[in-house]
């Protein structure tokens, strides 16, 4: 009898250890990670010559114009500030980077709503603006132009010395760094280990935002569509919502195409512009700013000016809700 109240024991253990180790590949796909992931997507966001800040694990600081760059280390120039020859240093021994990059647009706009505030300012308050010589008092056609005029040369001279500095933008540790939850389920694409160099589907891959849709074209298989989770020289992990993964891991190398889901904001700016600027040279022609005894010159640059200005902004928001694939690779 006591043999037999103990038989089940080991069987319900076996089954037990069964269950644990007998998942499915697609669940043991939820745990894959490639080392260096973080540290690699960071390097891949630099371009060589740009200046990088580094922070190692052991509290040492570092920084030079980043030279080259492998899955497992990269090569920073001699700087002033921090070493007078090239320093190599592996990726696993970062801890934080920071790249410098320079502040143009921030200058453009600064400038620019700068610029765009004096040049009112002028207007609303100069008479000798005004398309008609002859007024004594502002007028807003004078006003639009002088803000027109200060918009352009305040956005120019703002990049121009945005250009010239610069500000530190964060690498590593990557905000919401940690990787995506996948909701279904999962495809594993590996890079051979042996693999001394960036492969460019890899690069491309790190550098797509991942709460941007993607579809991978194969050239074996059919179509995945998903969500980058994790990132690296090694390979990726995609969160699948289209397609069909497999169990086993994708190499790469079968990739023929990433393409990511954008908008159309770019395309929407561009019509706008256009029939902005046609809107405003025909307004011009056809306004009291524009007879025998006024300078049509100024009224049109102003309105094709300042209404391609807005026509770029509406343009790019009604773009915006269009979807458009970007091909990355």
């Amino acid at each position: 009898m006591p043999a037999m109240a103990l038989a089940p024991r080991p069987l319900f253990a076996e089954v037990l250890l069964l269950t644990l180790i007998g998942s499915p590949a697609a669940a043991q796909q939820l745990g894959v990670s490639f080392p260096l992931a973080d540290q690699q997507t960071a390097v891949a966001h630099v371009a060589p010559g740009q200046y990088l800040r580094v922070q190692l694990k052991d509290g040492v600081r570092t920084g030079g114009p980043l030279i080259q760059s492998t899955p497992v280390a990269f090569t920073l120039g001699p700087s002033i500030a921090y070493s007078d020859r090239d320093t190599r240093l592996s990726l696993g021994t970062v801890d934080s980077m920071w790249v410098r990059v320079p502040s143009t647009r921030r200058g453009m706009l600064l400038g620019a709503l700068l610029g765009a505030a004096a040049g009112l300012g002028v207007g609303a308050t100069n008479s000798s603006v005004c398309p008609n010589n002859l007024s004594v008092n502002p007028c807003a056609q004078g006003a639009v132009t002088t803000m027109v005029g200060g918009l352009l040369v305040g956005g120019l001279a703002g990049s121009m010395v945005g250009s010239n500095r610069s500000h530190w933008r964060r690498l590593l540790p990557r905000d919401g760094t940690g990787a995506a939850v996948p909701t279904g389920s999962v495809a594993v694409l590996t890079v051979p280990d042996d693999s001394i160099a960036f492969d460019p589907r890899a690069l491309a891959l790190m550098r797509v935002s991942r709460d941007r849709l993607l579809r991978l074209t194969f050239g074996d298989r059919g179509d995945l569509g998903g969500y980058v989770a994790r990132g690296g020289a090694r390979g990726s992990t995609l969160d699948v919502v289209s397609g069909h993964p497999g169990d086993a891991p994708i190499p790469l190398q079968s990739l023929e195409a990433i393409w990511e889901r954008g908008t159309a904001i770019r395309t929407g700016s561009a019509v706008g512009v256009l029939v902005g600027s046609l809107a405003g040279v025909i307004i011009a022609t056809q306004s009291s700013g524009c007879s025998a005894h006024n300078n049509c010159k100024t009224t049109i640059f102003a309105d094709g000016v300042g209404l391609g200005a807005l026509g770029y902004f509406f343009g790019g928001r009604v773009g915006d809700w269009f979807p458009q694939w970007h091909r990355r690779f």
